[in-house]
């Protein structure tokens, strides 16, 4: 399957990733090489927004937890926008919905950013 990340800054601590296609063992350092380099660069919250992901499997989940100890560990989170029910279904089953601040929308997301900035 095809695959690749559009991505870009939302403002100066928020940066947004969006993966089109299938996350797997075969493009999963496709998507570690993105992130990384997003915190390298200093994000403090990163927008993971899968709507144009059709699945999505352990070594790529595994990429998304490494990305969010590291940004937690300065301070700040990884959120992964999904509404589509069978990847959702992936961290449901792992118990990954609250670890990895999954929500339905852009735009919960974009407000989870200005409540983890107030809190801060």
């Amino acid at each position: 399957m095809d695959f690749g990340i559009t991505e870009g800054p939302l403002g100066a601590t928020t940066h947004l990733g969006e993966p089109h296609g299938e996350i797997d063992l075969s493009n999963a350092p496709d998507l570690k090489a993105t992130l990384d380099a997003v915190l390298d660069a200093g994000a403090r919250y990163v927008i993971v927004d899968f709507e144009d992901l059709r699945f999505i499997d352990s070594t790529g989940v595994a990429v998304l937890l490494s990305a969010q100890r590291k940004v937690q560990a300065r301070g700040g989170n990884l959120i992964v926008v999904c509404n589509d029910p069978s990847v959702r279904r992936v961290f449901e089953i792992t118990g990954l919905i609250d670890v990895l601040h999954v929500t339905p929308s852009r735009r919960e997301a974009l407000f989870l950013t200005q409540d983890f900035t107030e809190a801060s």
